[in-house]
């Protein structure tokens, strides 16, 4: 899901923000190193006295003292990103209750087709009962109409929850 990607990542930048911002208050350590063939940088390379190689190295350090607003910094990048983790447990817990929610529909559904099945399976009898008595002379032609409308209007309840069940089963895989 797209949705639980981009979550995800935003919790990521969240985090990797967070250690750029400690890195800003961190001491610097800075190392320099250099080596060159001695001689005189105006003579001539063939001139160059390529015995006398000359190295040089410093190295310096820089302690934070004064990083109020560097502290500042980091104190809100650490907040941001505790709300970022909360945002994104909520999320993750109101996906799960979706889910949950959309597969309880599901389950609903499943049983409901059932009872509209029973039902058009109890409508059609109930036909059958109607055009027997009706040939008995006890119902009239409209009880037997009235009977095979009930039928009609049970099958069409049960096309409807087949149309609602995909829909549930399809919400579910999404």
């Amino acid at each position: 899901r797209l949705d639980v990607i981009n979550r995800r990542e935003q919790l990521a930048d969240s985090a990797r923000s967070l250690r750029i911002a400690e890195n800003v208050v961190l001491p610097d350590l800075n190392l320099s190193a250099s080596y060159g063939l001695g001689g005189d940088p105006d003579a001539s390379f063939i001139h160059q006295d390529l015995d006398d190689p000359s190295f040089s190295a410093s190295l310096s350090l820089d302690i934070p003292v004064d990083r109020t607003s560097d502290r500042e910094a980091v104190r809100n990048a650490q907040i941001s990103h505790r709300q970022a983790i909360r945002s994104y447990d909520e999320f993750e817990q109101s996906l799960v209750v979706e889910i949950h929610s959309t597969f309880r529909g599901l389950v609903r559904r499943t049983l409901s087709l059932d009872i509209q099945r029973q039902l058009i399976a109890d409508q059609a009898r109930n036909v059958k009962i109607a055009q027997l008595r009706f040939e008995q002379g006890d119902f009239s032609n409209r009880d037997v109409l009235e009977a095979q409308q009930a039928l009609l209007d049970a099958r069409n309840a049960l096309i409807r929850e087949q149309v609602d069940y995909e829909i549930a089963r399809l919400g579910l895989i999404r």
